[in-house]
């Protein structure tokens, strides 16, 4: 499974950084259940765009 999204974060001070993500997740069906096995994140284009 792959997806996008967008992380907006809010420091003490008020300092705001944006933070596109890619996740992708794998997954394993183990004795007749999905299970995940792997999940990774990562920013997409070197991150902060504040």
């Amino acid at each position: 499974t792959d997806a996008y999204s967008t992380l907006t974060l809010t420091d003490k001070s008020g300092n705001v950084s944006v933070h596109n993500l890619r996740n992708s997740t794998t997954w394993l069906k183990m004795e007749n259940q999905w299970r995940i096995v792997d999940n990774h994140i990562s920013e997409v284009n070197g991150g902060d765009r504040s």
